[in-house]
C-alpha cells in the first residue's frame, strides 16, 4: 500500500502502472495479483486488468485508502525507526 501511495504521490486519480510496481517490489505477477486483490476487497485500490493477465495493468488508490493511508497512525508507522527493540 504504500509503494501504491507513494508512486501516485498521494493522489486518487494517478494511476500506477501496474509492472513497473511489480518490479520495483520485486513481486511475481501471482504475488502482485494476490496482493492487489486484497487490497481492492478491503475498497483500498482500484484494479485495471488487461485480458490474459493475472497482475492488473494499473492500480490507483482509493478516497478510503487515501484516509487510511495518510492518517497520523499510518504515516507514523511507515517512518523507519531508530529502535533497535523493533528488530528483536
Amino acid at each position: 500500500m504504500k509503494a501504491i501511495f507513494d508512486e501516485s504521490c498521494g493522489s486518487e486519480y494517478a494511476h500506477v502502472p501496474g509492472f513497473s510496481l511489480r518490479k520495483k517490489l520485486g513481486l511475481s505477477e501471482q504475488e502482485m495479483a494476490d496482493a492487489c486483490r486484497y487490497l481492492a476487497g478491503e475498497g483500498l485500490i482500484e484494479e485495471a486488468h488487461t485480458e490474459g493477465r493475472i497482475a492488473p495493468e494499473h492500480v490507483k488508490i482509493t478516497h478510503r485508502g487515501y484516509r487510511r493511508w495518510s492518517s497520523p497512525l499510518m504515516l507514523q508507522r511507515s517512518r523507519p525507526s531508530t529502535s533497535p527493540r523493533l528488530y528483536q
